[in-house]
């Protein structure tokens, strides 16, 4: 998981690579960090899926770019390890 920053033109967002551009902060949010890719430029983003339904974005995630400061996805995030009690027959 990690944390961002939500802004107004996130709401909008349909395909591509997300970058803030315009709008006021909504507040904080929260995504599942799935994978990372490069655009044409080279430039990292990474590949979220949210939960505002599959409606929003591609099917319900989004690639957002790497380094924006504003939006600080790449400075919230939080992993753990399971406490997995296998059993084997």
């Amino acid at each position: 998981m990690a944390g961002l920053i939500v802004w107004e033109d996130m709401y909008n967002y349909d395909e591509g690579v997300y970058e803030y551009t315009t709008g006021n902060m909504i507040g904080g949010h929260a995504m599942r960090i799935v994978g990372w890719g490069h655009d044409e430029t080279e430039h990292l983003y990474w590949i979220a899926q949210n939960q505002w339904t599959n409606n929003w974005g591609m099917d319900g995630y989004v690639n957002i770019k790497a380094g924006q400061t504003n939006v600080g996805l790449d400075n919230w995030t939080l992993s753990c390890m399971p406490d997995v009690d296998y059993k084997s027959d």
